[in-house]
């Protein structure tokens, strides 16, 4: 079965400096595995994807089968001050379905 999960790591702002986390990541971060719907796999996996903000693929400008997540930029609270970093992570698709995911969420 195909799976996305979402990892959520959340900073407070006196983490934070000139945007590089300091003392390194959280070792547990928030996380959320979505199973796939019925349905166009593809195109509802770049959804979540993008809903998420993971825009990012950490193979760039060639998608690396099997290792490929997607990122982005960190996402703020207004209120809070605190950061989140997010990042989305595919398991049990096909090579077909990777290549389509990443064409949609590339546009290339």
């Amino acid at each position: 079965m195909a799976t996305i999960t979402i990892y959520k790591h959340y900073y407070k702002p006196e983490q934070i400096a000139d945007g590089e986390i300091i003392g390194g990541r959280k070792p547990f971060p928030s996380e959320h595995t979505h199973e796939v719907d019925d349905g166009p796999v593809a195109e509802w996996a770049a959804d979540l994807i993008d809903t998420e903000g993971c825009t990012e693929p950490s193979s760039y400008p060639d998608l690396q089968v099997g290792h490929t997540w997607y990122s982005g930029n960190f996402q703020s609270n207004n209120y809070t001050g605190e950061r989140c970093d997010v990042s989305a992570h595919l398991s049990g698709f096909t090579p077909e379905e990777e290549r389509e995911i990443y064409s949609r969420i590339t546009g290339r």
